[in-house]
Parts: structure tokens; C-alpha cells; sequence
């Protein structure tokens, strides 16, 4: 099971947001994602957000004392959300990704989202897939937040990783496509790369 990860520019402490009405704290401001490649052919997709913000996304507000009904309907929401406005590519072609964890540390699908996380300041929610046997790039975009008027200029952290191994970082503005090579012998050498330096 893949543990959350704290990527260069902090992937684990984004504190997502738009300017509050005078000014005040941002929201919806920046969220991380973060892909793993997993031979011979898994591909997992981490988002990870302030929880406020996620809440508020799907507006769904789950607490300490929610009915477990409130907390399945966040999971519902969120997933098809995630799947609508981060979507992934393989030669131009989307590929279909489900929620694997919910939460940092989940054992699966069937453990679902909670009162224990309804506080906590950010949370990583995990979909996967399975890639196409013929393969040669992938690509993604954000586009979170973008219907509200009160959104920030959203940035986003993305990280690569191959196996384990981090291949690769950067920060991008929201809409902005992130692409990488899929082949086996590009994976090899940008993993050779970054093992010499």
C-alpha cells in the first residue's frame, strides 16, 4: 500500500484555496498530485488537497457525530469529481481510474473516509488503473476548482514515480498539461539519471 508521501514542495501540506471575502486566508490556492507507475502495468493517481477544501468542492461537510450515509456521500462525490477534473491519458486516450484509498494509511476501497479524518488539515485520496498493454506517453491536467468565482489561481505540484523511485517534479498552473514518455527504456533512463546525480 502506497504511505503518503511529502513531496519536494510540500505535497502534504497544501492548504488549497481562493482569497476569503476581505482577504483573509486563501482557499482552493494549490493541490498535489502525485503518480506511480508500478511494473508491469498499475498506475496509481494521489490527490491530496486540504480537507476544508474538498468539503467544500462537493458540499459535503462530514464531522465527528455524520451519519455514515453523509460520509458516503462525500466518497461518491469526491470520486467522480476526481475522476472528471483530473483526468489521465495514455496516448491520448483516457483511462479509467477508481478510488483504491481514501484516506493515508487506508487498507483498501472498503475503508472509507471517516469521523477520525473529518478535522485532520489535509487528506490524500489515491485512484487507480491499469495501464494499456502498447504504451508510449502520458498526460494529465488539473482542472479542480475552476466553476467557483472564488477560487484562487491554483497551482499544482505533480511528482513521478517509477517502482518507488522519484523520477520527477514540478509545479504547473491549473489547466496546464504534464506529460512523460511510458516507455520502458525512457523510464530506465530518467531512473539512470537521477541515480547518477
Amino acid at each position: 500500500m502506497i504511505k503518503p508521501l511529502h513531496i519536494l514542495i510540500i505535497l502534504m501540506t497544501v492548504y488549497s484555496g481562493a482569497r476569503a471575502e476581505e482577504g483573509g486566508e486563501l482557499f482552493f490556492e494549490n493541490v498535489g498530485v502525485s503518480i506511480h507507475l508500478i511494473d508491469p502495468d498499475s498506475i496509481t493517481l494521489q490527490v491530496t488537497a486540504s480537507t476544508e477544501d474538498l468539503f467544500n468542492t462537493v458540499s459535503v461537510f462530514p464531522n465527528a457525530g455524520s451519519e455514515k450515509s453523509v460520509f458516503q456521500l462525500f466518497q461518491k462525490r469526491i470520486e467522480t469529481y476526481l475522476q472528471a477534473r483530473v483526468p489521465v491519458q495514455v496516448d491520448g486516450k483516457n483511462i479509467r481510474l477508481k478510488v483504491v484509498q481514501w484516506k493515508p494509511g487506508g487498507k483498501g476501497r472498503e475503508d472509507g473516509f471517516d469521523s477520525s479524518l473529518a478535522t485532520t488539515l489535509e487528506n490524500s485520496i489515491t485512484l487507480g488503473g491499469i495501464l494499456p498493454k502498447h504504451r508510449n506517453y502520458l498526460s494529465t491536467h488539473v482542472d479542480m476548482w475552476m466553476e467557483r468565482d472564488d477560487a484562487a489561481d491554483t497551482r499544482v505540484s505533480f511528482s513521478l514515480f517509477h517502482n518507488a523511485i522519484l523520477l520527477k517534479q514540478e509545479v504547473l498552473k491549473r489547466e496546464m498539461i504534464w506529460k512523460f514518455p511510458l516507455s520502458r527504456d525512457s523510464l530506465s533512463i530518467m531512473e539512470k539519471t537521477i541515480k547518477s546525480r
